[in-house]
């Protein structure tokens, strides 16, 4: 269709062509020079050329060649004939130049329409099959162009969308117009220049997408276009979005996680820091550490060369290391870290970084270091509990040796005359034997078996018993100076107790005072104290700290020495349980004699300077003085002393000697005395003696059956019989199995005639006011 449009175009040109050539030859032959030579025939080659042909300018040139010839010879004669050669030879010049120049013009018109269609056909293709969508925007803001992709993205038809504004494409219409503004202004300066903007776009489905896309604009004319490249990058948004997600979470993880975590580069510089290590070091303003070498210059230098050594061998290995180590805050607090050093490569395998996470141990290093003090200190109890097993048997078995001694003391003196020069000598051995009760009572204390007795306490006496064992307890180094008060009222106390805590103090200020010489300073008094100087916070710590201590007169015994002192946190806690400045302490400790003051309805003032020494004063209640002449135990012994009994009297014993003894000591008081030397027997005795016996002496602790038992058995027996329980441990522990059964009444061993004697006058005068009372009444019923 084509080609036949090009030949009939070319058919008439020719005829155009040939109809001027004719006009041309007949005005040329019919003028004696023809007509400009044959010049004008170079019209009818320019005709030629509207032909799309490029044969045929060269034909029109060769039949307009011939007819110059046929002018040159048909013309009438005339004119100079060379001028006429010349110039007919400069027609047909004219003519071949315009034809061939012609043809070239058009050739190159030919290349450069197949070089526009071809490109023509590369953009249509390249725009066809772009993944990206590809549209035009006019000065409108209408869409003026759509390819293939664009459908595919947006899923709008070319037909549906040209015509269309650009905010079609948008998800919200009022930010497409805001987006279209500055998108119609690209390119007012330049026209090369591309922006690229995101936003969120609509497709013909109703669906959301994100769009990138670049703008640039171009003119045609008068108008002027932007060409949009447009990319769903949906996937990518997403993927951004979930790292981004990731990174918050990983961020905030970091951010309030407890753990330390730091990021040092290879040359150990630190680049990051958690938010809980700027916390937990107390630093003010972590930026002003980045890039500084880790470890940071605050931390103790053991800590920095083991960190440094762990992270040049995690740089050279590869290899995670871990470090266990105390270091400290910027304060200078001591804080324990559990270190894990952590290497991270890069792409290539490379160490790129490393990261060092750290967990603050110090609680769990603090309760191990309590748990360990804790086993110490149980280990330390269960050694003074063997101890005190083995120091109650031993006290138990040396108050049977001093019952002994003691009882037949106490029979020579009774059977001496007083004027006997032997007397002395007994009256020693009797001092001796009952300073010996007393260690044996002290032994029973420690193994918790001892009887604690509250009794009327002289301080200066009591302390001036003790000078010489507390003489021998203190330091070689240390001198021990006594500062007494004369005439000082009594106080109410137990004495082993009372001496626990002398012994307790002077050995703390022998051991306060150490290697060095010093001074331990021992005074008494007496003073008048009102409630506010009790409760002085900052100088008392109160035994009685749940019961207020009320004023009034006060006993007090004071020890001072010349040693190290302590401070105030330790003085704080002197009196918390398990706490020593020691491993292995000696004595009570504070918390056990914090217990005894407060028994005893006292206070404790503490008086401590560090590098000067330590005075502690221990206030006890005064008793007040008394001129009613109540009876004193010597009074009360020499009045019981001329009673006398009668019946017979069993002594249940495991020690000969104290069966012998307990004998010697009931038949001089008018007894008649049967002996069992285990339980078994002295049931078998009493069986056979039942309507004899008046009162039963039972130990407590004897082979085959012990007191408890012997006890019941004998009861089963004769349900009224009096029984006395006699132990070397308190009457507290001895009694508790027999409570509710009828027992008659305790003797604490070792005793002497008088306690006897005191003990059989209450058990038997009870009984024979019964017997008075019912007019009847078990053997032994007339007792004086």
């Amino acid at each position: 269709m084509r080609d036949s449009r090009r030949e009939h175009s070319s058919t008439h040109i020719l005829i155009a062509a040939s109809v001027l050539a004719g006009l041309i030859f007949l005005a040329d032959i019919a003028t004696p020079l023809g007509v400009a030579a044959g010049v004008p025939y170079v019209a009818v080659i320019l005709i030629s050329t509207w032909s799309p042909s490029l044969q045929l300018p060269y034909r029109v040139a060769f039949g307009c060649s011939i007819l110059t010839g046929l002018g040159f010879a048909l013309s009438p004669s005339g004119g100079i004939m060379w001028m006429i050669l010349v110039n007919r030879v400069l027609a047909l010049f004219a003519i071949w130049v315009t034809a061939a120049l012609s043809v070239l013009r058009k050739q190159a018109q030919q290349e450069a329409t197949r070089q526009e269609q071809r490109l023509s056909r590369e953009l249509h293709a390249i725009v066809s099959n772009a993944r990206d969508a590809i549209f035009t925007v006019d000065e409108g803001g209408w869409i003026s162009f759509w390819s293939p992709a664009a459908e595919k993205i947006f899923g709008y038809g070319e037909k549906e969308i040209l015509g269309k504004e650009f905010s079609s494409l948008v998800r919200d219409t009022a930010a497409g117009d805001e987006l279209l503004g500055p998108l119609l202004e690209i390119g007012e300066e330049q026209s090369d220049e591309v922006s690229v903007v995101e936003f969120v776009g609509m497709t013909s489905r109703g669906e959301e997408i994100w769009i990138e896309m670049s703008v640039s604009r171009w003119v045609a004319g008068e108008s002027t276009f932007r060409t949009c490249v447009a990319r769903d990058v949906t996937e990518r948004k997403q993927v951004e979005n979930q790292l981004w997600e990731s990174e918050r979470r990983s961020r905030a993880w970091l951010e309030h996680s407890p753990v330390y975590t730091k990021m040092v580069d290879l040359d150990f510089d630190l680049q990051y820091m958690s938010s809980a290590g700027v916390k937990g070091l107390r630093i003010d303003d972590i930026s002003s550490y980045y890039g500084r070498p880790y470890p940071f210059d605050f931390y103790p230098k053991p800590f920095r060369d083991e960190m440094t050594g762990n992270l040049e061998r995690v740089k050279e290995t590869g290899e995670i290391a871990t470090q266990e180590a105390a270091a400290v805050d910027v304060d200078g607090n001591e804080v324990w870290f559990h270190s894990t050093l952590v290497p991270v490569n890069d792409d290539d395998g490379q160490i790129d970084y490393i990261i060092v996470v750290s967990i603050d141990i110090t609680e769990r290093k603090r309760g191990e270091e309590q748990r360990l003090s804790l086993e110490r200190q149980v280990q330390h109890a269960q050694k003074l509990e063997s101890l005190g097993v083995l120091s109650g048997g031993i006290a138990h078995d040396f108050n049977n040796i001093l019952m002994s001694i003691l009882g037949n003391t106490d029979l020579a003196l009774d059977a001496l005359s007083p004027h006997s020069p032997a007397r002395a000598n007994l009256r020693e051995i009797e001092k001796a034997s009952r300073h010996a009760a007393g260690l044996a009572k002290e032994m029973l204390a420690y193994s918790g078996k001892g009887r604690f007795v509250i009794e009327q306490i002289n301080l200066d006496e009591f302390v001036h018993e003790m000078a010489h064992l507390l003489e021998v307890s203190i330091s070689k180094k240390a001198v021990l100076k006594f500062n007494f008060a004369k005439n000082l009222p009594t106080f109410d106390g137990d004495a082993t107790q009372i001496r626990q805590i002398i012994m307790n103090l002077i050995t703390n200020a022998s051991e306060a005072i150490g290697d060095k010489s010093g001074v331990i300073a021992l005074s008494t008094g007496a003073m008048e104290c009102d409630r506010a100087y009790l409760e002085e916070a900052d100088e008392v710590l109160r035994a009685g700290l749940d019961e207020p201590v009320s004023g009034g007169a006060f006993i007090y015994l004071e020890v001072a020495d010349t040693g190290c002192g302590m401070d105030a946190e330790t003085t704080e806690k002197i009196f918390d349980p398990f706490f020593t400045t020691k491993f292995t302490g000696r004595g009570l400790g504070m918390s056990a004699v914090q217990g005894i003051v407060h028994g005893h309805g006292g206070a404790i003032k503490i008086y401590s300077e560090l590098g000067r020494g330590t005075t502690f004063k221990v206030l006890f209640p005064a008793n007040e003085l008394s001129d009613n002449g109540a009876a004193t135990p010597e009074k009360i012994d020499a009045k019981a002393g001329d009673w006398r009994g009668s019946g017979t009297v069993l002594i249940a014993d495991d020690e000969e000697t104290v069966c012998g003894v307990g004998r010697l000591m009931l038949e001089r008081m008018g007894f008649d005395v049967l002996t069992a030397l285990d339980g078994r027997e002295a049931v078998e005795v009493f069986r056979e003696h039942a309507d004899e016996i008046v009162c039963v002496l039972l130990d407590l602790t004897m082979p085959h059956l012990d007191g408890e038992q012997a006890f019941r058995e004998i009861r089963r027996i004769r349900s009224d019989t009096r029984v006395v329980l006699c132990s070397g441990y308190n009457m507290q522990d001895a009694t508790q199995h027999f409570a509710g059964k009828g027992l008659a009444g305790f003797l604490q061993k070792p005793y002497n005639l008088a306690a006897l004697r005191a003990k059989l006058r209450e058990t038997l005068t009870d009984e024979e006011s019964e017997t008075s009372e019912n007019s009847q009444g078990p053997p032994g019923s007339d007792l004086a």
